[in-house]
């Protein structure tokens, strides 16, 4: 239990204590899940453990695995992605990291994405069926190293608003910043490689936005990466990265993003669920 101090009862409560007491009910109900999360898993494996001791030669038990266009049907979004799952890309990332963002990412793997996996609205979008990347997120995002470096700026921002570590915010304004030049300059270049890291950037910008509340200019942000799709003759022309696809088809349809603005509507075309199935 933690008490606020509030110097004036009968008045409206400040922005700066409503802010801690959000803060600090997020920070409960974040704890709660992975306790609760902590307790299922512990659960589970004594019953797989009980259950092998009970049926020791039952090897091959008779399951009905529904067919893939039937879970398919069930959710919006494809639940596997192709891409090259190496351990080596995340070893590779955290070596070019400075000792300050290695303990940033150090932050992200170990408090950031666990609330994500629970409480992000992009990965909370994602069916059952698709446990394999609510699972694995970060080695599907370590195949773009533009989605995985955006980590840093995700682990700042969680720090700065859920936290209240007031550092981190102005760490998330530099991160952010930092991929406003890289776009501008990935712009100027008329290159795909360049094109495929600008799309990429453009859905951090995007991700970013949400999670500070502005839908609308992160439907600005989509709209931009759809246009530098078509204006390089598609998806697969521009062999965009099957994890940035699967990332705006979710702002588009996930968080209804295609709705904030009209044209992001009419864009939305380009984007279906057979162009970000591998």
């Amino acid at each position: 239990m933690q008490f606020i101090t509030v110097t004036n009862p009968g008045q409206p409560a400040s922005a700066k204590t409503t802010r801690k007491a959000h803060s600090h009910a997020a920070r409960v109900a974040h704890a709660r899940t992975r306790k609760q999360r902590m307790v299922d898993y512990h659960d589970q494996k004594r019953q797989q453990t009980a259950k092998g001791h009970d049926e020791p030669y039952n090897l091959s038990p008779k399951l009905t695995i529904p067919s893939t266009s039937v879970l398919q049907k069930s959710t919006s979004v494809p639940f596997t992605l192709p891409g090259d799952f190496q351990p080596s890309n995340i070893i590779y990332f955290i070596k070019s990291l400075s000792p300050f963002e290695h303990s940033i990412f150090s932050q992200y793997l170990q408090t950031v994405l666990p609330s994500q996996i629970a409480h992000c609205p992009i990965i909370m979008d994602i069916a059952e069926q698709a446990a394999e990347i609510r699972s694995n997120w970060i080695f599907f995002v370590s195949t773009d190293q533009v989605l995985l470096r955006g980590c840093l700026l995700a682990a700042c921002r969680y720090l700065a608003q859920v936290e209240l570590r007031d550092e981190y915010a102005l760490m998330a304004i530099q991160y952010k910043q930092y991929y406003l030049q890289s776009l501008r300059k990935g712009l100027s270049s008329r290159g795909l490689s360049s094109r495929r890291n600008a799309v990429a950037m453009t859905t951090v910008l995007a991700l970013d936005e949400i999670t500070c509340g502005d839908h609308l200019v992160a439907a600005k942000h989509v709209l931009g990466a759809m246009k530098m799709v078509e204006e390089a003759g598609g998806l697969e022309r521009l062999g965009l990265n099957h994890l940035v696809r699967y990332v705006l088809y979710n702002l588009m349809f996930g968080k209804r993003l295609s709705e904030w603005d009209m044209d992001l509507h009419l864009a939305s075309t380009l984007m279906t669920p057979d162009s970000i199935l591998p």
